[in-house]
């Protein structure tokens, strides 16, 4: 027997307690009908996405095709133009790369710019308009689903428990449940399912594995917030069941726990936006209160070992902040790590300078933080190799730096003395420079 001709039976069998059981079961024919279409909309069917739903709003206000509103079609755009519209629209932002690209080709196809700028905001617009409203879709699902599962429990006690492991199986088959949340007795079902209290988190749970984030900015803050309050009421929930929750658990079946499925989506939701803004720091700022960044990882690490072995950042946003970090732990002298802080720093320096030197910010970002000769020498000080190969400094801050480093180690006479003389050959030209290197001049045996 397939799965729906299982549910259409159950369906059946479930209308026949319902209606032997209180009055109340007509009315409650209506709330599952009302409920359908906000479950629905949770549920990621293809009149519901950002991209669908401003393709069939014409379709939606019974507008024909004669009389269809100015799109990009009606301007000229081809539909491999039209295509790449859509793709760059995805995610509510279109940025200066995706915009040339479409202008180039808008350009191409003879198109009036004004006409086709005019209908991109009108599609932004739009999107983010749908998009916002993603949160409240959710919110009005759960809403819907605990009100069914009230009604039923208040008019047949928990006499439905025994329909429940007919039905479990739907919601372990997302796809299925998604095609067939526009059937009638399938959504009769499903409101049968979630009516018995003990089942109701495991519906939620698959409305907020289902659901789809767009990935806009604003949108995202409101979910992480979202999710975060959910996590903290569920928490909440948890410590404060009591006796008969406990004994409800023990006779029908204990509920799945909401706390590990917000953390899973949340995690989702954030890879994706970081594949989307990591190379935007100001973005990604917005989301550091959710986001176990690189850099928490960092700060939590004791080892020197680890430390000095840390993964190099995959993009600009965390790059930036781990460079920052380390650089200014390897300059603290109170800081018992700064020796493992300076070697991490000195190897992502160089080798960002290789990969991320293209932007703006994460190169004025190695400009503050760049690895000073000094820093080199901290690094390599147990390396006698390192120290006979290394090289005066040019820059007389820099150099001054050195002296005043080799200076204050007893260890390190001989490198003092030859960087002292390299120097002063290097600014014999320079009164100003020489007086202040010998400020720094070795001492003899004598300590003069």
């Amino acid at each position: 027997m397939g799965l729906l001709d299982s549910l259409n039976d159950l369906a059946k069998k479930s209308e026949s307690i319902v209606s032997n059981g209180s009055d109340i079961s007509k009315s409650l024919s209506q709330i599952v009908q009302d409920g359908a279409k906000i479950v629905s909309s949770a549920l990621p069917a293809k009149n519901n996405s950002p991209k669908a739903s401003v393709k069939n709003k014409p379709e939606q206000q019974n507008v024909s095709k004669e009389t269809e509103p100015m799109s990009f079609k009606s301007i000229g755009c081809s539909d491999k133009t039209i295509s790449i519209i859509r793709l760059s629209l995805s995610d509510g932002i279109i940025d200066d790369k995706e915009k040339a690209l479409i202008l180039r080709r808008v350009q191409e196809e003879d198109i009036d710019v004004q006409e086709f700028d005019f209908l991109l905001c009108k599609a932004l617009e739009n999107y983010q308009r749908i998009a916002r409203n993603c949160i409240k879709d959710l919110s009005a699902a759960f809403v819907m689903a605990e009100k069914i599962a009230a009604k039923e429990e208040k008019a047949n006690g928990l006499n439905l428990a025994s329909a429940l492991p007919k039905v479990a199986g739907m919601v372990s088959d997302p796809t299925a449940m998604a095609s067939a949340a526009v059937s009638d007795t399938i959504m009769n079902t499903i409101g049968t399912f979630i009516k018995a209290p003990s089942k109701l988190n495991t519906f939620k749970a698959e409305i907020i594995r289902m659901i789809d984030i767009p990935l806009f900015p604003e949108v995202l803050i409101d979910f992480f917030s979202y999710a975060s309050s959910q996590i903290n009421e569920e928490t909440q929930r948890n410590k404060g069941k009591g006796l008969f929750t406990e004994w409800s658990e023990t006779l029908f079946g204990k509920d799945i726990d909401l706390v590990p499925i917000w953390k899973d989506k949340m995690a989702h939701v954030m890879g994706k936006a970081v594949l989307r803004y990591g190379n935007e720091p100001q973005i990604m700022m917005l989301f550091t209160k959710w986001r176990i960044s690189p850099l928490k990882k960092l700060m939590n690490l004791t080892d020197p070992t680890h430390i000095e072995e840390f993964p190099f950042p995959t993009n600009v946003s965390d790059y930036i902040e781990v460079l920052d970090y380390a650089f200014r732990i390897s300059q603290d002298p109170s800081k018992p790590l700064k020796e493992a802080y300076s070697k991490l720093h000195q190897r992502i320096y160089r080798e960002g300078t290789k990969k991320y030197s293209w932007h703006p910010k994460a190169f004025e970002a190695m400009e503050e933080c760049r690895i000073r000769p000094v820093m080199e020498i901290m690094a390599n000080i147990n390396n006698p190799a390192a120290l006979a190969i290394f090289e005066t400094p040019e820059r007389l801050s820099d150099l001054l730096e050195v002296l005043a480093y080799l200076r204050s180690n007893s260890n390190l006479k001989k490198l003092h003395q030859r960087i002292y003389n390299e120097g002063c050959m290097i600014f014999n030209d320079d009164p100003v420079a020489l007086n202040k290197i010998n400020g720094f001049k070795p001492k003899n045996i004598f300590g003069l």
